[in-house]
């Protein structure tokens, strides 16, 4: 009788701890690991406006934002333009992008333009169509066809176009000019009124968005717009709009050939 109780002693002894460990690998779980977020990085800042130009650019960490038109001028382009001798406009500065997106903590989360890029501040002086032709164009993107025509910040049709013809998604668009919403309507820019200021930069990444495009800043408005707007693929309705990514023709500044 005492070996079989011995025997029993033996095997609950050597069986409980089994049995427990058992239990406790069976009801504790590992919480899955959230993948961890890409760290925040900016557009690559072209050399022609970067602040610190001597200074190497860090490698982008992100995809590149989203390629404008086949054959259209670049930022470089552009800002050559506006910086050199012309009759269409008065250069007054050429500004770090820090001291144009002003001290607003909004700004600070948001920049406009893009931290150690330079921005121009010019005044127009005649007719900017010589400088933005062709697939630069001006082309503004908003949530409805009056705020399309009547905004302040405006880009070139370059930027939100694929092909240098028609719209590009709705999702490019608001990728590459850093929007805060998805934008429906799409507004071509004729000219701009002589004696209006605006400042020419590089969009900053926001929203969730790339950024690295180009725009405009037309502080007291003053662009002279279309009136027809175009429907922006892929987007929410754009009462009373052109044809999906269609854009009105500007006789006087048509598209390339």
């Amino acid at each position: 009788m005492a070996r079989y109780l011995f025997l029993l002693l033996v095997t609950i002894a050597i069986t409980l701890p089994r049995v427990a460990f058992a239990d406790v690998d069976a009801t504790v779980e590992v919480a899955p690991q959230p993948a961890p977020s890409s760290p925040w990085s900016w557009p690559v800042i072209p050399t022609c406006i970067a602040e610190h130009p001597q200074k190497p650019q860090p490698t982008p960490t992100e995809p590149p934002p989203v390629e404008v038109a086949a054959g259209a001028a670049s930022i470089c382009d552009l800002f050559a333009s506006l910086t050199k001798p012309n009759p269409y406009v008065t250069v007054i500065e050429v500004l770090p992008a820090a001291v144009v997106n002003g001290h607003d903590p909004y700004d600070d989360d948001f920049p406009a333009f893009q931290p150690g890029s330079l921005v121009v501040h010019f005044r127009v002086a005649g007719d900017i169509r010589k400088i933005f032709s062709g697939v630069n164009h001006l082309e503004r993107a908003a949530s409805s066809a009056a705020s399309a025509r009547l905004g302040k910040w405006w880009t070139t049709f370059a930027q939100v176009s694929a092909d240098g013809k028609t719209l590009r998604d709705v999702r490019e668009i608001s990728d590459v000019l850093a929007l805060p919403a998805m934008p429906s309507c799409a507004a071509t820019g004729m000219d701009a009124g002589t004696g209006h200021d605006a400042y020419f930069g590089m969009v900053a990444k926001g929203f969730s968005q790339e950024g690295g495009g180009i725009e405009l800043f037309f502080p007291n408005g003053g662009v002279n717009a279309q009136a027809d707007v175009a429907q922006i693929p892929g987007a929410a309705t754009c009462a009373n709009a052109l044809p999906d990514g269609q854009i009105p023709q500007d006789p006087l500044n048509p598209l390339p050939e």
